[in-house]
């Protein structure tokens, strides 16, 4: 599997002797666990162009010192890429800011929660194991459909 991290900043200066930059460190946490990972990173925060979602088989967001709601110039296009990758059913998971980037674009605008697991972790995320702010709730869920029913429509990509 080839997983494209795109990098939205640099890592916290409390890790950034060890980690420069984000793609060695989740190479070196996710790649011992599956076997014939590779990654390639795009530092979108950085002015590189967005991948072609073409070849893209799983994305990963990174954290940054930005928030979802800063105006950055990559801010947009990277809303954009995350809406479409969804669309294309591309496996996407956000790690600090990244996880919000993703709720942001799945809500265009309104963030929303969402879990996806096997039906095995399924059964740990029992009431008092696992929470949400936005997911499930009436308006949350209403807006999602919304952006769903838009990006599943004939002519959104």
């Amino acid at each position: 599997m080839k997983l494209t991290i795109l990098e939205t900043g640099l890592p916290p200066q409390a890790i950034r002797e060890d980690w420069p930059r984000y793609p060695a460190m989740f190479d070196a946490l996710i790649g011992p666990h599956l076997p014939g990972l590779t990654c390639e990173s795009v530092a979108v925060s950085q002015g590189e162009p967005f991948p072609d979602l073409e070849e893209v088989e799983a994305l990963l967001v990174t954290g940054s010192a930005a928030g979802v709601y800063e105006q950055h110039d990559w801010m947009g296009p990277l809303l954009n890429t995350i809406q479409r990758a969804a669309a294309k059913g591309v496996p996407q998971i956000g790690v600090c800011f990244g996880h919000q980037a993703i709720a942001k674009a799945l809500g265009n605008g309104f963030p929303i929660g969402a879990v996806l697991a096997t039906e095995a972790v399924a059964e740990t995320l029992v009431p008092g194991k696992h929470g949400t702010t936005f997911g499930g709730n009436p308006l949350a869920t209403a807006v999602a459909n919304a952006v769903l029913d838009e990006m599943l429509a004939d002519g959104f990509l």
